[in-house]
């Protein structure tokens, strides 16, 4: 098992098991004239209990430490978990130093990222997953000016200058400073599982995109 790219063995942790429920999807619908309109639609997480035993009394403390922070759990079966510490930690003491810890967690279930290089006007891209999923692009322009990836325009773009619009931190840096007053836009990127036709308006520039299904 890894937490945030680092393996359990790291923090002396045994892994034992963990639960997980699917999240539900909320929605908030108006029905006007005998019809109805989704206003809007997200997913909640739902709860997960992560089961870890430690040998020593150090090390639950290094691991809490690494949890307390939003987190990505892999338990190495093919899928990641986007988690968030919900709750008071249960130990149970085993003797000695020993101590089971029982985490609870509000977690979302994601496949592994995938990466697609826009490298024509129009791109036509694949969705997989069960849910909207947020979506990272990463542009090197060589060229100075602006740019409209996927309907997203970023004006005072410079050459050689790495831009990055992440659409599930809610950010855009250009060389990993704050460049939001240049970006043409309200929502960052996200889209719904399915096919869509991505358009770079300049391929003047490296293109990379990427987005990690969401899963029941």
């Amino acid at each position: 098992m890894r937490i945030n790219d680092k393996r359990l063995e790291m923090f002396g942790g045994i892994f034992v098991s963990f639960t997980y429920m699917p999240p539900s999807l909320s929605r908030t619908i108006k029905s006007t004239d005998y019809r109805h309109t989704m206003i809007s639609e997200s997913i909640e997480p739902k709860p997960m209990n992560l089961v870890v035993v430690f040998e020593n009394d150090d090390d639950p403390g290094r691991f809490l430490r690494e949890l307390s922070k939003r987190s990505v759990i892999d338990i190495e079966a093919g899928y990641r978990y986007d988690c968030i510490l919900s709750g008071q930690p249960e130990v149970k003491h085993l003797g000695a130093c020993n101590y089971e810890i029982t985490y609870p967690l509000s977690a979302i279930k994601k496949g592994s990222e995938r990466r697609f290089n826009l490298t024509r006007a129009e791109n036509m891209i694949t969705i997989k997953g069960a849910y909207k999923a947020g979506i990272r692009y990463e542009i090197t322009p060589h060229y100075n000016g602006e740019i409209t990836v996927g309907g997203y325009t970023i004006r005072n773009i410079h050459t050689g200058k790495k831009i990055i619009l992440d659409g599930e931190s809610m950010l855009i840096t250009e060389d990993g400073k704050n460049k939001y007053s240049d970006a043409m836009f309200t929502k960052f990127p996200s889209l719904e599982p399915g096919d869509h036709i991505i358009t770079v308006s300049n391929t003047n520039a490296d293109v990379v995109m990427y987005y990690s299904p969401v899963y029941l």
